[in-house]
C-alpha cells in the first residue's frame, strides 16, 4: 500500500474515523486506514473528536486488531522445545530458528527461560560437525535432501 502520509483525508475516511476513535487507540485505526498515527491523531483532532477521559483506568481503548498471520509469534509445540533443548550448544539460534520455523528471537528467549546456556563459543567454531547419532539435525538435513533429489 501506498503512504499516505501527508495526503488530505478523504470523506470515507473522515467518516471511518468517526465510526473508530471512541473504540479504537490512534495507532489501530491508522493501520486500518493505512496511514502514521500522528497523522489519524491530527486529523481526530481537526475534525473536533475529543476522547473522554478515561475514568481512574477502568475504561480502556481496545486494542489494535488481530492481524498476525499463522506461524511466527505463535506458541512453541513441544517438539520444536525438544529440538532446542536437543540442538542448542552446537547451533545458532538464526540456524535452529530455520528449522523448526520459529525466528531467532524466539530460540533466544526460549533459552533463556529454559537457563540453556552454550558452554562454547560457536564463533570460534570454523566447522560444524553434524553429530553421528540419531538427531533431529540429521533428519532435517536428510528429509531436504530427499525433497531436492525428487
Amino acid at each position: 500500500m501506498a503512504n499516505k502520509a501527508g495526503a488530505r483525508y478523504s470523506e470515507l475516511e473522515e467518516n471511518k474515523l468517526r465510526e473508530l476513535y471512541e473504540s479504537y487507540s490512534d495507532t489501530a485505526i491508522a493501520e486500518i486506514l493505512g496511514r502514521p498515527s500522528s497523522s489519524v491523531r491530527f486529523a481526530r483532532l481537526r475534525l473536533g473528536l475529543m476522547r473522554p477521559q478515561k475514568a481512574s483506568g477502568t475504561q480502556r481503548l481496545k486494542e489494535k486488531p488481530n492481524t498476525r498471520q499463522y506461524g511466527q509469534g505463535y506458541a512453541m509445540t513441544e517438539e520444536q522445545k525438544q529440538t532446542i533443548r536437543d540442538e542448542y550448544q552446537g547451533y545458532s539460534d538464526d540456524y535452529i530458528g530455520m528449522m523448526i520455523g520459529k525466528a531467532p528471537t524466539s530460540v533466544r528467549e526460549f533459552r533463556r527461560k529454559e537457563n540453556l546456556i552454550r558452554t562454547t563459543d560457536l564463533r570460534t567454531h570454523k566447522t560444524k560437525i553434524i553429530p553421528q547419532s540419531h538427531s533431529t539435525i540429521q533428519n532435517f538435513l536428510s528429509m531436504r535432501l530427499q525433497e531436492l533429489s525428487v
